[in-house]
């Protein structure tokens, strides 16, 4: 009989614990400097400096996505433009990334192709070596990066930049970071809204270091909604923002910095660091907001 109740107890403990709901956790930073005078923190303190507070948050969270600020390469041909704004890093970084608990990065930005093609290259490459995945790129890979959470929910990853090209020539047959474009970027996020139940599209844009959002971006961010995307992550002014919710979604303007050096502005010290979660899949079908 004693033998009867104790399984009859494990089967009821099982069934308990089967039934707890599975949370998906999403991080969201900002602005990824590993440069100019974070490389000189980096080469006095170590490399896993700039993430000791964060490294156990971003370890234990689902996806910790970032925006990486100018390529992981040893090429030394910079493009033509003022050199204090021309980024570069040791590729040995990426493993840095990666042990710290960074998982996607998008690479749509105005400093990836600061090392022009062989840049972006060598960064890719550095990426993958160490299970990092990226967004924002177009031409080996989609752009489009989905990723399956605990609870079942397919999440979809979109990058873009509005700035054009800084100091080198385009060209459609290399692989190049992805620029937004009215027309063919809501044709993109119509078409990965398809492949998953949530979509987030990073967007590199706005004026730098003004903490009001412009009429161009409320457009732009209402836009990308309009299209299919569930959230915009903006970033690019290097402070923060204002955050809007248009027909239920959320458009982060800018959430700063997350690792850069000083900079003369005031607020460029201050981080937005987002922590999404998403417990059940009914949870977007039954129309609540995470």
């Amino acid at each position: 009989m004693k033998k009867g109740i104790t399984l009859l107890c494990l089967c009821m403990l099982l069934i308990i614990l089967g039934c707890r709901p599975k949370t998906t956790t999403l991080s969201f930073v900002g602005d990824i400097l590993l440069s100019r005078g974070v490389a000189s923190q980096i080469d006095a303190k170590g490399a896993d400096y700039p993430f000791a507070n964060v490294k156990q948050i971003f370890l234990k969270d689902s996806l910790t996505i970032g925006n990486l600020e100018g390529p992981l390469t040893e090429h030394d041909q910079g493009v033509y433009k003022n050199r204090h704004i021309v980024f570069k890093a040791s590729q040995q970084l990426a493993k840095t990334l990666a042990n710290n608990g960074l998982n996607l990065l998008s690479l749509a930005n105005n400093h990836t192709m600061d090392y022009g093609y062989q840049g972006l290259q060598d960064t890719i490459k550095a990426l993958k070596e160490h299970g990092l995945d990226m967004v924002g790129t177009r031409g080996q890979q989609s752009n489009l990066h989905t990723f399956v959470g605990e609870n079942g929910m397919t999440f979809g990853f979109l990058g873009y930049t509005v700035f054009p090209p800084e100091g080198y020539i385009v060209s459609e047959k290399r692989t190049d970071v992805v620029y937004y474009n009215p027309e063919l970027t809501h044709y993109e996020i119509t078409e990965a809204r398809k492949q998953c139940d949530y979509l987030i599209v990073q967007i590199h844009w706005g004026k730098e270091y003004d903490t009001y959002y412009s009429t161009t971006q409320e457009k732009v961010g209402r836009q990308l909604v309009d299209s299919g995307a569930d959230v915009v992550m903006g970033h690019h002014p290097h402070v923060i923002q204002g955050i809007e919710k248009y027909k239920g979604k959320y458009i982060f303007y800018s959430i700063g910095n997350f690792i850069f050096d000083h900079q003369n502005y005031r607020y460029t010290d201050e981080s937005v660091f987002c922590n999404w979660y998403q417990i059940m899949k009914q949870t977007l079908n039954g129309g609540q907001s995470p």
